[in-house]
């Protein structure tokens, strides 16, 4: 062999085949001994030169796919799955990912907190130092809290209703939720089982803007503030089997006996007709 690069490239080969062919003892046995022939001449591979580690971190997001970082400059860099625009960049090519770290284009500085997520898809968010929450990803459920549905974005976007006010925010599988200044929480996204807390007042389905979550009075059901025989109608359906969900189950339990039944609709009534001025205490 006439140079040592020669020799590596041999080598590489030799254990490339042995890679292919490891189901055959002959062609390993052979393979086997031809590195050690080509090592004896040109010794053992080179070590490639390692990148230097990532620094200045401060934080750190991971979804399932993909990973983000908060620096201490404010920055984000973010890296693994990019198929719907989590990394928060355009350019990282067909392959749809990235084994390192990339900066999210326009966030230099100025973020204060970072949250990742999505099932099986891939969001991203943060939370500006002004108190804005902008996210960035998957959007098939409205996560992305700008109105829309469907269209993913590898741009981070405001929020509707929080370019201020938030002071953290949390990214779920297909939903995500900020804790706004003054002790509130909002959130938007899928809503099919609940997880907006606003007893599905926006729909089943989802929400692609913020709404409260709330906490209803006893009695308040159907969520819509207010007590009367509406409310003591859908108590008694749930309570004779005729319906298998309340919006706002946890209200049903007026006289908090750990029952849901005529009594509690009842005490609803009586509540609605003025004959009573309190509620489940």
């Amino acid at each position: 062999i006439a140079a040592s690069t020669e020799g590596q490239t041999a080598l590489e080969m030799i254990q490339g085949a042995l890679a292919r062919f490891s189901r055959d003892q002959d062609c390993v046995v052979q393979a086997q001994q031809a590195i050690k022939d080509v090592e004896e001449l040109v010794g053992p591979p080179e070590a490639s030169a390692s990148a230097p580690p990532l620094a200045g971190i401060t934080a750190i997001a991971s979804g399932i796919q993909h990973t983000c970082a908060l620096t201490a400059e404010g920055g984000v860099k973010c890296w693994g799955l990019n198929l719907y625009g989590q990394l928060g960049s355009s350019t990282i090519g067909a392959i749809g990912y990235s084994t390192t770290p990339v900066d999210v284009p326009g966030f230099a500085s100025g973020i204060a907190a970072i949250a990742t997520g999505g099932f099986f898809t891939g969001d991203t968010c943060a939370l500006t130092k002004q108190g804005g929450v902008k996210c960035w990803g998957d959007n098939s459920a409205g996560q992305l809290g700008n109105g829309t549905l469907g269209d993913s974005s590898s741009t981070p976007g405001d929020v509707t209703g929080l370019t201020s006010g938030a002071i953290a925010v949390s990214v779920g599988g297909f939903h995500t939720c900020a804790v706004t200044d003054s002790g509130g929480v909002k959130c938007w996204g899928d809503n099919g089982s609940g997880e907006l807390g606003d007893g599905q007042t926006c729909g089943s389905r989802a929400c692609s803007t913020p709404v409260d979550v709330i906490v209803p009075a006893a009695g308040d059901v159907n969520c819509d503030g207010k007590l009367n025989s509406a409310d003591a109608a859908l108590i008694l359906q749930y309570g004779a089997g005729l319906t298998q969900s309340i919006h706002c189950q946890a209200a049903a339990d007026v006289n908090r006996d750990g029952r849901i039944n005529s009594i509690d609709a009842a005490l609803v009534l009586q509540y609605d007709a003025g004959l009573i001025q309190t509620l489940g205490t």
